[in-house]
């Protein structure tokens, strides 16, 4: 199993958490933080995968602020490089440890999939690398050799951190129970390995 843990921060300012376990069924992320009116926002993304995330069979998204909850299974006849966004990421550090300075993909939106799959491209200049198309113009990533170490998501910026009492830091109280109590479903599985 392995483990990402991030600070999610706007101008700066730490406003909540971008969590990412990737386990032997496939990736699992939450994303809570604090809207700028204050509010308090959980998402969570759940894909089933056996090895190359391309190969996904199956996702389940959820807002749960809102109550917002979906659950797809793979459609028939979608390109085969196709992903749910959630796993964009992981095109990035594949990229990033390789050769080639461009990739193309489908990506289906977690919280709209009727929009079916959408063409996109990853440019890679050096460190950074850079998401073109109708879901990500803008979306920036950074990389070193330890892997992606930050994103830019037009507006919000998330930035790898090394510890679980890193990431809790500045969180609300119900933001930090939340990602325990995320983290703690994947504890037994495996020993922990940091994503990088």
């Amino acid at each position: 199993m392995r483990t990402r843990l991030e600070d999610l921060l706007v101008n700066g300012s730490k406003v909540g958490a971008l969590v990412r376990v990737e386990d032997g069924s496939g990736l699992h992320t939450q994303l809570c933080f604090v809207d700028p009116g204050g509010e308090p926002i959980w998402l969570e993304s759940h894909i089933d995968y056996q090895g190359d995330p391309r190969s996904w069979v199956r996702f389940r998204y959820s807002q749960h602020h809102v109550g917002v909850h979906r659950d797809l299974t793979r459609p028939a006849g979608v390109p085969a490089d196709t992903i749910p966004s959630y796993a964009s990421f992981l095109l990035v550090e594949e990229l990033a440890s390789g050769n080639d300075s461009t990739m193309d993909y489908h990506c289906i939106v977690e919280g709209e999939p009727e929009r079916g799959p959408v063409p996109m491209e990853l440019r890679r200049t050096g460190g950074l690398v850079e998401e073109v198309g109708p879901l990500g113009t803008g979306n920036r990533h950074w990389i070193d050799a330890s892997g992606l170490t930050r994103s830019d998501w037009q507006g919000a910026e998330s930035r790898r951190v090394d510890d679980l009492s890193s990431v809790l830091d500045g969180l609300s109280d119900d933001h930090a129970a939340s990602v325990r109590a995320f983290l703690g479903q994947y504890e037994t599985r495996e020993p922990q390995d940091r994503l990088s």
